[in-house]
């Protein structure tokens, strides 16, 4: 073999090494930084609002006659979840959120509302429209969800506000778990892989309380008029 093939040789093979090593260092660094987007998941227990109450606020069902207050949901543990159409997040999430009504259909006090928001900042669109929406999208998605809506916004104001996040809820989705008492037990804020996981745990918490366990109401409960 001739001098120069023999260092074309050397060279492609120190590429080709240098290659196998990058792709390697890649993949390290790529698991390391998703292991720790992981670890940063918020505990949904310890996010600010715990502990308090929503005290006013109303929900349109997906019956154009059917309202529902917070003095209603009182005696049923309740999902409340806040998404939108126009939230990529959001939609990601559904089917989980489906899932998991699917999974406590049998507990008749759990109930879980899929509350439709419009985009923020823009006119809004009128309750039957937006409730038309989103029902079409569910139903080509084959995610079976009744549709909540919050014409008025006063219950996204209010949980914004019982939350410390201001007049209006700032993420989407949002999710808040509140137990018989209408007491908030859990908190997500945004989409994470985890979500439904937690969201399962802590219902049934709630629904198979043990002594020092989230079953129990606080020592301290924060009422907050709004």
């Amino acid at each position: 073999m001739r001098l120069a093939d023999k260092k074309r040789k050397m060279v492609w093979q120190n590429h080709h090494f240098l290659l196998v090593g990058v792709v390697g260092l890649v993949f390290m660094a790529s698991l390391i930084f998703s292991r720790s987007l992981r670890s940063r998941v918020p505990n949904p227990t310890k996010c600010h609002g715990v502990g308090r109450i929503i005290v006013e606020g109303q929900l349109q069902g997906p019956l154009a006659s059917e309202y529902i207050t917070m003095d209603e949901l009182k005696g049923s543990i309740v999902l409340m979840h806040f998404w939108g159409l126009w939230c990529p997040p959001c939609l990601r999430e559904l089917p989980l959120i489906a899932s998991l009504r699917s999974e406590f259909r049998q507990w008749t006090d759990v109930r879980i509302l899929n509350v439709v928001c419009g985009l923020p900042g823009t006119t809004p669109l009128s309750r039957e429209d937006l409730r038309k929406r989103a029902e079409k999208f569910l139903s080509s998605r084959g995610i079976d969800l009744p549709v909540y809506t919050d014409r008025t916004h006063t219950m996204r104001r209010n949980v914004a506000m019982t939350l410390g996040k201001g007049m209006h809820l700032g993420t989407y989705p949002t999710t808040l778990l509140l137990d018989r008492q209408g007491v908030i037990r859990a908190v997500w804020i945004g989409y994470h892989a985890d979500n439904k996981s937690q969201m399962k745990a802590q219902i049934s918490r709630l629904l198979n309380p043990v002594e020092g366990n989230v079953g129990k109401l606080p020592a301290k409960v924060q009422v907050y008029d709004l």
